[in-house]
């Protein structure tokens, strides 16, 4: 059993730091920023010019905020697979300089972790304290590692939390499963629940995306913890 997707990716060229500065001005951009709370730059590896961008940012944007705002910046590179190790490094490279106004978080799977750590020059053989490790090195706050069966929460400093995921062995659609443990875990940063917590509503999330092929409304979403809290997630 497999799954083939096709991408015209030609569209994803014309992301570039000068298009977005064409759109949204700089005064304006900062401004947004300052204002957020969550940054979220996603899909690195298949966008071409995503570490150039944070790049631009790192220099143009960060040193005009606050270095003591209550931010978060939560990343998923995607597939490291199809970029070399030296693209992998400097992109971490990139986000540690993002430390000093963002608490920087990393969301990946186990194989991801693999990538990047060995890239690093760091142990693979745990995954758990590999992603430690990783967080360490480059400063980062932790790393949300998720997978079919379980969620972590691996902070730099402290102790590692892991959840047991709401599992299926009949999922509806699984493409776009990390996508919607994604927003679960940001909307938990967003709502003001600790990192650990946030992995509910990431897995609550997912679970509920694969069993039904849609990403779920807050209703849904109630819906779908309720079922979980009571041991049975299947759909009624």
């Amino acid at each position: 059993d497999g799954k083939l997707i096709t991408s015209r990716l030609e569209a994803l060229r014309a992301v570039t730091w000068e298009r977005l500065i064409e759109l949204v001005p700089a005064p304006s951009f900062v401004s947004m920023i300052e204002r957020a709370r969550l940054f979220a730059p996603m899909n690195w590896t298949m966008l071409p010019h995503l570490g150039e961008m944070l790049d631009r940012f790192s220099r143009d944007v960060l040193p005009q905020l606050d270095p003591g705002g209550d931010r978060y910046l939560y990343a998923d590179l995607s597939d490291p697979e199809k970029r070399t190790p030296a693209d992998l490094r400097r992109v971490l490279e990139i986000l540690a300089l993002y430390t000093g106004r963002f608490r920087v978080i990393l969301g990946m799977n186990i194989k991801e972790i693999g990538h990047l750590c060995g890239a690093s020059g760091i142990d693979c053989g745990d995954g758990a304290a590999a992603a430690g490790n990783l967080a360490g090195r480059y400063g980062f706050h932790g790393i949300a590692l998720h997978s079919r069966l379980f969620a972590s929460w691996i902070p730099a400093c402290g102790t590692a939390e892991r959840i047991d995921s709401p599992f299926t062995d009949a999922p509806l659609l699984s493409t776009g499963a990390g996508d919607n443990f994604n927003a679960g875990f940001a909307f938990g940063l967003l709502a003001d629940l600790p990192p650990a917590d946030s992995l509910i509503l990431g897995c609550a999330v997912a679970g509920s995306y694969v069993r039904t092929g849609e990403s779920p409304d807050r209703e849904g979403l109630q819906m779908f913890l309720r079922r979980w809290s009571a041991g049975n997630p299947e759909r009624q």
